[in-house]
């Protein structure tokens, strides 16, 4: 008995969970809408650009406790978000079925996004912003399955235009650095090119208000 109580409580506590914080979504197609974030941890990238490195950090949770936490929080639009939430997908799509009236969005990197996964059956939206020409190539070739629910988001440092990722993006993002001179000219440089190559320019909303703060 004593072994499986205890096999038990690891069960029931796996969710690895970062943060989740009430904000106003700061970018893509619905940039300017309220919404909850959970931020989930771990990641099965190590990006030196990585905005979010303390994803790594966690509390461990139920799957009914995220159900409640969401439920009760009266925001209409959940976002998973990390890290890269698609490492715990089975537990999300548990806390999904318990939270039926929400609407649920993915932010990921695509590494995990198959088409086979009907993901899109799963999440009512999907912000893909992918870190390979390899997940650009394989997401842009499958993005008609995702019944229009599917955004491809690329970062740009303003000197990477030959890129072939940019050419299936429907947003394009600069990158942010720890200079504000550097962030400034990133910004203008890429708006220049989103004008020039009929891109959506995407802009970090949240940033541009409280800077770097966590949890906003």
């Amino acid at each position: 008995m004593g072994d499986t109580n205890i096999v038990c409580n690891i069960e029931l506590y796996k969710m690895k969970v970062n943060e989740i914080f009430k904000s106003i979504q700061g970018e893509g197609r619905f940039a300017g809408t309220p919404v909850l974030f959970v931020r989930l941890s771990g990641c099965n990238r190590s990006c030196r650009f990585c905005d979010t490195k303390y994803h790594i950090e966690n509390d461990n949770h139920s799957v009914e406790d995220m159900a409640g936490f969401i439920n009760d929080s009266r925001m209409n639009i959940v976002v998973w978000t990390g890290g890269e939430p698609l490492l715990q997908i089975k537990d999300i799509k548990k806390v999904i079925e318990l939270t039926k009236t929400k609407i649920h969005h993915l932010e990921t990197n695509g590494d995990k996004l198959f088409k086979g996964d009907k993901l899109y059956e799963v999440f009512n939206y999907i912000c893909c912003s992918p870190k390979s020409v390899l997940t650009t190539r394989r997401i842009h070739k499958h993005k008609a399955f995702y019944l229009g629910r599917l955004d491809m988001k690329i970062i740009s440092s303003g000197r990477d235009f030959a890129s072939e990722m940019l050419t299936y993006a429907d947003y394009v993002m600069p990158l942010t650095t720890n200079n504000d001179i550097s962030n400034d000219e990133i910004k203008k440089t890429v708006w220049m090119y989103c004008v020039m190559y009929d891109k959506k320019f995407c802009l970090r909303q949240h940033v541009e208000v409280w800077g770097n703060k966590k949890g906003v």
